[in-house]
């Protein structure tokens, strides 16, 4: 049973659960005598009032509909940046050479993985960062995904300006 105020892990005391973190009981009232609170983690510490959303993937939808950019507003520009290529390439290579319909179908599915896949990557990433670096916090900013579509609509505008001047061949 988890706890409904902290999602830590209640305990069972004969017939009551309380919660070992934050002194919750089901009844409404707190247990304050012999209460140790466990130290939060650095994770924790990084994500304030973000840890449990992407902990527990509370927000499904947000990467569902944005992708890759999700991972641009978490601060993981790089990341963000070659996945948000690769999908564009795999669009273009497959409304070329398949159909349309597939293309679309297969960045619906994609986006599917990003939903449920995305908040682990950004905790997975976050832990390394701060094994590096343990007073980083997390800030997430909407600029980051603006950087990559910016970025990504750069390149595409030269590699048509390529194309059109024949530095690229064509046929």
């Amino acid at each position: 049973m988890k706890c409904p105020k902290c999602h830590s892990k209640m305990e069972q005391k004969k017939d009551t659960y309380y919660c070992i973190h934050c002194g919750y009981t089901p009844s409404g009232y707190y247990i304050q005598k012999g209460l140790t609170e466990a130290k939060k983690t650095k994770l924790e510490q990084c994500f304030q009032t973000h840890f449990h959303k992407i902990l527990y993937n509370s927000n499904f939808y947000i990467p569902l509909i944005f992708g890759p950019y999700y991972l641009g507003y978490c601060q993981l520009f790089l990341l963000g940046l070659i996945l948000s290529g690769i999908e564009l390439a795999i669009f273009f290579c497959c409304a070329t050479y398949i159909s349309f319909q597939t293309a679309l179908l297969l960045i619906i599915l994609i986006h599917a993985f990003y939903s449920i896949y995305a908040n682990q990557i950004c905790v997975s990433v976050w832990k390394k960062r701060l094994e590096k670096k343990p007073d980083r916090k997390f800030s997430p900013s909407i600029v980051y995904p603006f950087l990559i579509i910016f970025i990504l609509s750069l390149i595409i505008l030269l590699i048509f300006y390529l194309y059109m001047k024949n530095i690229i061949p064509h046929t």
